[in-house]
């Protein structure tokens, strides 16, 4: 991640900050930093550099707090896509069972049954359509 450091310059460089504006959260994160000056951020290609007070910390402090950086912002992202994905495997188990009790109540002509369970599959439609929206429009 780190690909560059020495004295009073820091370059990191990552595909995966490509994504989803990490690129620019770091850079606020970094700039909260005491003794960094200058910082630029590329999100086209994963890139940002700084510059920072050589006197205030050497060169591998400087580096361990930008990796401890990066490691927290994965952390978080990694988090909320295990999130995201506990909750679309709920999704597509309720939406299996609940097409399954609707055809099963059906063919027994219960209908008051049937129009429950076919709103349950159409509730857990919805929480699967709305993870993927994004991806519906694009």
């Amino acid at each position: 991640m780190v690909v560059h450091a020495h004295q009073g310059k820091v370059q990191i460089r990552s595909d995966l900050m490509r994504v989803n504006g990490r690129t620019q959260g770091l850079a606020r994160n970094i700039r909260k930093i005491e003794g960094v000056e200058n910082i630029e951020a590329e999100r086209g290609s994963g890139m940002v550099s700084f510059t920072y007070n050589p006197d205030l910390y050497p060169s591998q402090v400087m580096e361990y707090r930008v990796e401890r950086l990066l490691s927290d912002c994965f952390k978080c992202e990694d988090r909320k896509r295990n999130a995201a994905s506990d909750m679309g495997k709920v999704a597509k188990i309720g939406m299996g069972t609940t097409m399954a009790g609707m055809i099963w109540t059906g063919f027994r002509g219960e209908k008051d049954a049937h129009v429950a369970t076919g709103s349950a599959f159409a509730a857990f439609a919805v929480i699967h359509m709305v993870q993927y929206i994004n991806r519906l429009f694009k």
